[in-house]
């Protein structure tokens, strides 16, 4: 039960940190958007992909593992 619980946590964090990203790039092309939104969203994204990752899989990720 609680893997099950740990999965569903980790895939809905991982779909928020892809939501962010998407949000980010599509403000960004808007360039309407402020700084601190555009912060805002970088943040989120990356916050919420390391928590769903862990830290391993954000450095797989990013080609350092």
């Amino acid at each position: 039960m609680r893997s099950e619980l740990v999965r569903a946590v980790r895939g809905i964090l991982a779909a928020v940190s892809l939501l962010a990203f998407v949000a980010l790039f599509l403000a960004l092309e808007a360039r309407v958007t402020s700084p601190a939104v555009l912060g805002g969203l970088a943040a989120l994204g990356t916050a919420t992909l390391l928590a769903a990752a862990g830290r391993a899989g954000a450095r797989r990720l990013l080609g350092r593992g």
